[in-house]
């Protein structure tokens, strides 16, 4: 018998080089998993942001509360989404079945999904904002709310959505914020220049997976 037929298993060299390669593959495909992770987790704030821009610009009258026809985020919610700061009243969904009141202008963190996320996280607020005219004219700021009077266009809103992407419940919350104004806006983190968001363009505040 030969004695390449009675070799079993690897030898001490190529077991090494087994181990380099799976630890390069890993090295390589660990943060790529992490960013796509990141990014679906960010895509519900994405989607929620835009559904409430839609709902609110079918409002003629100005609204009073953020249960706006057509807006009601899916069950799961990783992020509360805030049309006040801070919120006086919100959508609570810590049980089975979601409580809401008249005068809720903010939508909970579905704590019975996730039982170890806070009921709302901090909302980080624009670092800097320049709305158009007409925003300007009914006094759009960086806080959430609904500015304004009585019948559209005379009024606008900027919401805003803070969750968790990184599962880590401590650091600043992935913050997010959309508008019914055109306006020139500067993130909280990675802070750099002002840039041209349109309105009903979700825009990030601060990128909870690269800036704790």
């Amino acid at each position: 018998m030969s004695l390449s037929s009675q070799r079993r298993g690897f030898n001490c060299l190529e077991l090494m080089v087994v181990l380099v390669v799976a630890g390069v593959l890993l090295a390589i495909g660990l943060p790529r998993f992490h960013r796509a992770q990141t990014h679906a987790r960010q895509s519900e704030a994405i989607t929620n942001l835009k559904s409430l821009h839609a709902s609110m610009s079918l409002q003629q009258s100005k609204p009073y509360n953020i249960h706006v026809p057509g807006f009601d985020p899916p069950r799961g919610n990783r992020y509360s989404y805030s049309l006040e700061a801070p919120c006086s009243s919100a959508e609570d969904r810590s049980s089975l079945n979601a409580m809401q009141n008249m005068s809720d202008r903010c939508i909970a963190v579905d704590t019975f999904a996730h039982p170890t996320f806070p009921w709302l996280f901090n909302v980080s607020e624009l670092a800097a904002a320049s709305w158009d005219g007409d925003a300007t004219s009914v006094g759009v700021s960086t806080q959430a709310g609904i500015y304004g009077i009585c019948e559209y266009p005379f009024w606008d809103y900027l919401a805003y959505a803070a969750g968790d992407v990184d599962d880590d419940v401590m650091d600043t919350a992935d913050t997010w914020a959309i508008a019914s104004a055109d306006g020139e806006l500067m993130a909280m983190c990675p802070i750099g220049s002002p840039t041209l968001v349109p309105a009903g363009e979700p825009f990030m505040v601060v990128d909870d997976a690269d800036c704790n």
